[in-house]
């Protein structure tokens, strides 16, 4: 079975030679519609946070950031632009596990992860949900941006036609995502402040779900 620890080789090879396509996709304006409710003035985890651009756009709103992802060489070079670019203090990466979340029980005022639970396998959705509430602060909130199920096409893949979600490429898993597995994911510690559902043309018209929860 594969799933988020096996995927790691891809997304080092994938950086490594900058074919990583999905860098480049543009969600800031839907972005910045939910990231407005949270505490301009907090600590955010950026799980996942690959480059970083979401790390940058989050500490320009006055936040705090910490990105972390599992390959070394990213976040040394992440670190290395938060130097050159007068970051330092605002943003800081870190290598770790987002399974496993190397910092203390309610660390933070937020957590958000672009991209990456839709690569996690259903098994670890339990795990994923329970890291996050550990590490976040009550009344914090965690903004998901995910592969929808509304999705029409995504290679030879149609999401909106399909009973299960799942779709494997190149060994990499990638889940499409309906609202009620959200809700559900997180209805232990979690409640949905707000979800909306956005289609890019610019991105091969693949849909997106956004989700803003708040820890109970």
């Amino acid at each position: 079975m594969n799933n988020y620890s096996s995927h790691k080789e891809y997304f080092e090879q994938t950086y490594r030679s900058g074919s990583d396509i999905w860098s480049h996709n543009n969600y800031t304006k839907q972005f910045l519609d939910f990231a407005k409710y949270i505490p301009h003035k907090g600590t955010v985890l950026d799980l996942g946070s690959g480059r970083g651009h979401m790390s940058y756009i989050l500490a320009d709103l006055g936040m705090k950031v910490i990105g972390l992802d599992y390959v070394q060489e990213l976040t040394e070079k992440n670190n290395q632009f938060v130097k050159e670019h007068e970051y330092t203090g605002r943003v800081a990466f870190k290598t770790g596990d987002i399974l496993n979340i190397l910092f203390q029980e309610e660390s933070f005022d937020a957590v958000v992860d672009i991209g990456t639970l839709q690569h996690i396998h259903p098994t670890e959705w339990q795990k994923y949900s329970e890291e996050i509430f550990r590490v976040l602060k009550p009344g914090g909130f965690i903004l998901l941006v995910e592969l929808s199920r509304k999705t029409e096409s995504f290679l030879s893949f149609k999401p909106v036609q399909e009973t299960t979600g799942n779709f494997e490429y190149e060994g990499l898993l990638y889940h499409f995502f309906e609202r009620k597995e959200i809700e559900e994911m997180f209805s232990f510690g979690f409640s949905l402040i707000k979800t909306e559902i956005h289609t890019f043309p610019e991105i091969n018209n693949q849909s997106y779900i956004f989700s803003l929860l708040k820890k109970k």
